[in-house]
């Protein structure tokens, strides 16, 4: 049986930059009352994604946009994952 979602803060209006739309999303979570740890990880998912657009106005981030930073974080977990396989096998 699925869960019912937790009631919603979030409105219709539109952030105008990826930084508005982070605080409305992260008041949202707290308003949600989602776990420390949850709202600790949106956060740095959400900053990390905020660093990848840059000021690139929120409306301009689009799907493509979204796939390439997916993928870059795919690349560079699996880099780490890589190395520390690799030194665990040296030890």
């Amino acid at each position: 049986m699925a869960r019912k979602p937790k009631p919603s803060l979030v409105e219709s209006s539109t952030p105008g930059t990826i930084e508005q739309a982070a605080q409305v999303f992260l008041t949202d979570c707290n308003f949600r009352k989602l776990s420390p740890r949850t709202v600790e990880m949106n956060a740095l998912v959400v900053r990390k994604l905020s660093y990848y657009v840059g000021d690139l106005p929120l409306a301009h981030v689009d799907a493509q946009i979204l796939r390439s930073y997916v993928i870059e974080v795919r690349a560079r977990c699996s880099a780490v994952i890589t190395s520390s396989v690799k030194q665990r096998g040296a030890s």
